[in-house]
């Protein structure tokens, strides 16, 4: 009898596993083509694709620094893999696919971009339940896999195919690491650890702090020659930094060069915003109230106990005053934060409930639930047609063949095959004064007025300085705002004419 329940408990861990999986994966391929076939629905997606393409074509530098080239390069694998099949069964191979973006078409590309996002967000459940299991049993393991699962930010990031969720499973993997290193205090353990940080590091920069906290751990747990332990972590981040993102190393310069023009912009200057409470506030948004007040019940918890979730505690913490002292700090910056933040909400729950299993079950339960409607309003907002893609279809149907067109950022793109000659203004150079709060040149708007039609676009067009511009000076003949912006989604897309008001 004793086997047969050791046999039916692992079946019904398993069966657990795979539903959770089964869940994250629901909600994750539904709507995964949102905005296609847009070639730069998402910015930063496009941004990903195209140097993952100099690297497909040969270039092996990919000469970009905004994020490290772990992410380009397996991108770069990805499309590669994917193309190879794709002609052997039939299909379009590289050169196809390639014609096909050249065109206008990026969704080939742009699928495997959030291919591999997805397939990364499925390794975090998987990796969040094994940690989970071993550290504090298969229920907080379960619990806190289905939480990822069906958590609003992860599910909202795995649609992107941009470097988010990848950097958050390689976080928590380098979490992990770091853990069985400060619990055996192995030379192999403390090796693996400091290369996983590096290869975080090497996904994007911010995980790079947890070598700070790991640097601490044998002056903390004196180790036997410390610093002789601290040159090993150095060298194995080193290591695992420069085989994820070799030209951050190979072209110093150039990297260099970038980080001193990026990092006011993103870390600013002491004192000119409130630090931490918009990472806090972006947690209690993303999580939700009772998740938060089970994480910060598993911060007690943990900072009382010693070893290793205390540890936990301060790796987690490490990451929170680093991303929470940026100057701008959008909700996905601190996606690493999460995993952790799960996992020791869940931990603690169990912990002060010991005695009344019943109570934590029902709060892990009434988390999972206050968790489901905002991941599915998302997913049913994902799912609406772009505000691009309905402006695009409009000026097919009505525009006249021959019209000159000149569209600045988010705007519906063309492709060649579309009668209509259209010229782009990706970057909204023309209006980069006019942004500031200058008025209009006569130049500027003389220029404006050469072209039939003009295509702008903007998340608070109330309040853009750009669009009033166009409200002021040309004849609005269409607008598109439903669904309402948000974030990269559905901007409010204007045709005006520019055959307007003359000087």
């Amino acid at each position: 009898m004793k086997g047969v329940s050791l046999g039916s408990s692992v079946f019904v861990s398993w069966v657990c596993k795979i539903g959770v999986l089964g869940l994250a994966l629901y909600f994750r391929l539904r709507a995964l083509d949102w905005g296609l076939p847009l070639k730069y629905a998402h910015i930063d997606e496009s941004v990903v694709i195209h140097y993952s393409l100099r690297i497909v074509a040969g270039v092996i530098n990919p000469d970009f620094y905004d994020y490290p080239g772990f992410f380009l390069f397996l991108l770069a694998g990805t499309i590669r893999l994917v193309s190879t099949l794709s002609g052997l069964l039939g299909g379009p191979g590289l050169e196809g696919l390639a014609k096909m973006y050249v065109d206008g078409n990026g969704t080939p590309f742009t699928l495997m971009a959030r291919g591999l996002s997805v397939g990364f967000a499925l390794l975090t459940v998987w990796l969040i339940y094994d940690i989970g299991r071993r550290r504090a049993g298969t229920v907080v393991g379960l619990a806190c896999a289905a939480w990822v699962a069906v958590n609003v930010l992860h599910v909202q990031q795995s649609h992107y195919g941009t470097v988010d969720v990848t950097a958050c499973f390689f976080t928590l993997l380098a979490i992990d690491r770091i853990l069985e290193f400060q619990g055996s205090g192995s030379v192999r353990h403390a090796a693996v650890a400091a290369f996983c940080v590096g290869l975080a590091a090497a996904t994007k920069y911010y995980p790079g702090v947890l070598l700070f906290p790991l640097m601490a751990i044998p002056l903390i747990n004196k180790y036997h020659k410390p610093f002789r332990l601290i040159a090993i972590l150095l060298a194995f981040t080193a290591i695992g930094f420069f085989v994820g993102s070799p030209f951050t190393f190979l072209a110093a310069g150039d990297f260099l060069s970038r980080l001193n023009h990026l990092a006011p912009k993103i870390v600013g200057v002491p004192g000119t915003r409130t630090p931490f409470l918009p990472t806090i506030g972006h947690l209690w948004s993303n999580v939700g109230p009772l998740g938060c007040v089970l994480g910060g019940m598993g911060l007690v918890v943990a900072v009382r106990d010693e070893g290793t979730w205390r540890w936990m505690v301060i790796l987690w913490a490490s990451l929170l005053c680093f991303v929470g002292l940026w100057r701008l700090q959008n909700p996905h910056y601190a996606l690493g934060l999460y995993p952790p933040l799960f996992l020791l909400a869940a931990r603690g729950a169990v912990t002060v409930f010991s005695r009344r299993p019943w109570a934590g079950a029902g709060l892990g339960v009434a988390v999972l639930l206050m968790s489901l409607p905002p991941t599915h309003r998302e997913i049913r907002y994902l799912e609406r047609k772009d505000t691009r893609l309905q402006m695009a279809d409009w000026v097919r149907s009505h525009v006249p063949p021959g019209s000159r067109i000149l569209r600045f950022s988010h705007t519906p793109n063309f492709s060649p095959l579309d009668p209509l000659e259209v010229k782009v203004d990706f970057t909204d150079q023309r209006l980069v004064q006019v942004d500031k709060g200058a008025p209009a040149s006569g130049e500027l708007l003389n220029e404006l007025n050469s072209y039939d039609y003009l295509l702008v676009s903007s998340a608070t067009p109330d309040s853009d300085p750009k669009f009033k511009l166009f409200r002021d000076h040309f004849s609005l003949i269409h607008q598109i705002s439903d669904p309402p912006p948000r974030g990269v989604h559905n901007p409010s897309v204007a045709i005006v004419s520019g055959r307007g008001k003359k000087l």
